[in-house]
């Protein structure tokens, strides 16, 4: 299952503002290894 760029993006956001992985997790309904992935890829502008 792939994520799609909105979500990938919310988690980016959030982990920027200090939320936790397993809140990020939780509250967009991904894993939290997902979470985790999205939030130290650095995407190119």
């Amino acid at each position: 299952m792939t994520i799609g760029m909105t979500v990938q993006e919310e988690i980016r956001r959030l982990d920027a503002e200090g939320v936790p992985g397993r809140q990020i997790a939780r509250t967009l309904g991904v894993s939290r290894d997902s979470v985790a992935k999205y939030a130290e890829l650095q995407l190119s502008p």
